[in-house]
């Protein structure tokens, strides 16, 4: 059974109303040639909401909910509106929705629309408006708090004259979720290998979240000459493997691998290093979780410390090839535990714990 409200524009409300209720009984929608503009709001049993639109009609659309996102990271929720005539710019308010409570956190077209709850982040931007077209927008959060959890409503003004659709629409930004992924590194601390030896790296990432999230993992290395660290391949969140640019040949030849293992493990598989591997080895883990619009959206990500591959010459004839070499430094207060450095002046691999 499904329970609708009748919200009318109309000249004509009787003969519009009866026309609502018989096509209701009928089970079809109400066809636009019995009708003036108008919606109809229903209720099913689980309390879903379903709307009935007739073109030419104002409808504001929020991003599709509930969402869950991660506290500390950023967010950005979508909302647009079609069916106006007008001005092609149109304004939009964000209000956020509490039990007995509605905290006003931003507007396109009053500086001093937000509550004192959110004066200052707005004020800061931290929070703030991106404006896609003259039609829609992206409130972005960029470090998102357990408060801001709620039922989050998108409005956009209405510019005078008769009212003619829905102005405002809502979604539901569930409780923000804690972040529980993790990426440590969990190789050997030290290694020392000749130009064409195997090198082998592991990674242990995890997440306890509730939610049903995927995990998407990459392994980096920052070359001496690199202005940014290059990826060297992915594990990506639907399990498939992709090389990053410029290693798809050894990829290809199977040169350079990464496997899972068990259920945290992360390893790549170098079997023959070469000159151009030398740098700073790193992985990064980032965790997706699908919304209700089917899309992928990334809510938390994790860098474990680098390591460094060094490259040294040896003069002899029989020593003439590479030599990479791992120095590692061990930091009690990093989160991630490990960090390494080359260190040109010393000829053996050290390893030295710091004093917290």
């Amino acid at each position: 059974m499904v329970y609708c409200s009748v919200h009318i524009h109309s000249e004509d409300n009787l003969r519009t109303e009866a026309s609502v209720i018989r096509a209701v009984r009928d089970d079809r929608e109400p066809h636009p040639s019995d009708l003036f503009p108008l919606y109809l709001m229903c209720h099913s049993r689980f309390l879903q909401r379903t709307y009935i639109r007739l073109s030419g009609q104002i409808q504001v659309q929020i991003q599709l909910g509930p969402l869950y996102r991660v506290k500390g990271y950023p967010i950005s929720i979508s909302c647009n509106v079609t069916g106006f005539t007008g001005p092609p710019t149109r304004d939009f308010q964000f209000i956020l929705k509490k039990p007995n409570m509605e905290l006003n956190i931003i507007s396109t077209s009053d500086p001093e629309f937000a509550y004192g709850v959110f004066s200052g982040r707005t004020r800061n931007k931290e929070i703030y408006i991106q404006r896609l077209s003259g039609s829609s927008v992206l409130l972005w959060i960029k470090n998102l708090q357990e408060n801001d959890a709620g039922d989050l409503l998108c409005v956009t003004l209405h510019t005078g004259g008769a009212y003619y659709g829905d102005y405002d629409d809502e979604t539901v930004l569930s409780t923000v979720i804690a972040d529980t992924l993790e990426a440590s590194y969990s190789g050997s601390p030290s290694q020392s290998l000749s130009e064409g030896d195997p090198l082998q790296l592991e990674c242990q990432v995890s997440s306890q979240t509730f939610q049903h999230t995927h995990l998407m993992v990459t392994w980096f290395l920052h070359g001496e000459e690199d202005e940014n660290p290059r990826p060297i391949i992915t594990l990506d969140k639907d399990l498939t493997v992709r090389p990053g640019a410029g290693f798809e040949d050894r990829y290809h030849a199977g040169l350079i691998g990464m496997d899972k293992v068990e259920d945290t493990t992360y390893r790549l598989k170098m079997p023959q290093v070469q000159q151009s591997d030398q740098g700073k080895f790193f992985c990064k883990a980032t965790e997706w979780i699908q919304d209700p619009d089917r899309s992928w959206t990334q809510i938390a990500h994790k860098t474990t410390t680098r390591h460094f591959g060094k490259s040294e010459q040896y003069a002899d004839g029989v020593r003439s090839s590479a030599r990479i070499r791992f120095l590692c430094v061990f930091i009690k207060r990093q989160p991630s535990g490990l960090s390494c450095e080359a260190n040109k002046k010393v000829t053996k691999t050290a390893i030295h714990r710091l004093a917290a």
